[in-house]
């Protein structure tokens, strides 16, 4: 049952076009950060893109193969090339070899009924991959993963999903592009 879960956590992650998240991460050493950011597969009028914002100011545009940056401090934006968009398709690559699936409590996010899932992706040397313990929750109507927790080699992480498939328009600095923070808020 647990695996059918994850299976079809992977299936709905994977699929999506647009999303937004909240990132909290840590080190274990008392360094951390938060971050806001957005993806999107882009459509047929726009190539695909991905914008963050962290705690502190520092945000990015990606459009395509371009990057914007603006670091704190007002300072403007630098445009630079050779950027890449991770897209949601290809989140399942940090999934790969996946095992230990358990099944936990229950717990509602914005409405929606949540499975607790456990599990574990174990180290790979190709491509290197420190192993890494994942806690999920899925809905169960939508199979969205609303929530994920992860804890590796110092490196903790929790993101908080929101906005699935709601259109996200890039656009560059100093024209109407969508700030990070809009959409739903999440918890």
């Amino acid at each position: 049952e647990g695996e059918a879960l994850f299976r079809r956590g992977i299936e709905t992650l994977t699929t999506l076009r647009d999303v937004r998240f909240t990132q909290w991460i840590a080190d274990g050493r008392g360094n951390a950060s938060v971050s806001e950011h957005a993806v999107t597969g882009g459509d047929g009028n726009s190539p695909p893109g991905f914008t963050y914002r962290a705690a502190g100011g520092m945000e990015a545009i990606i459009i395509g193969s371009t990057r914007w940056v603006r670091l704190p401090g007002d300072l403007g934006w630098e445009e630079q090339e050779g950027a890449t968009v991770v897209l949601p398709s290809d989140w399942d690559e940090e999934y790969v070899g996946a095992t230990g699936f358990t099944l936990l409590a229950e717990e509602t996010i914005d409405g929606e009924r949540c499975r607790l899932l456990a599990f574990v992706a174990p180290e790979l040397t190709e491509p290197r991959r420190t192993v890494a313990w994942y806690l999920w929750w899925v809905g169960e109507e939508t199979g969205h993963v609303r929530k994920e927790a992860m804890v590796s080699r110092l490196h903790y992480m929790r993101n908080a999903f929101s906005d699935f498939d709601v259109p996200i328009a890039l656009a560059p600095p100093g024209e109407a592009a969508t700030p990070v923070a809009g959409g739903t808020p999440v918890t």
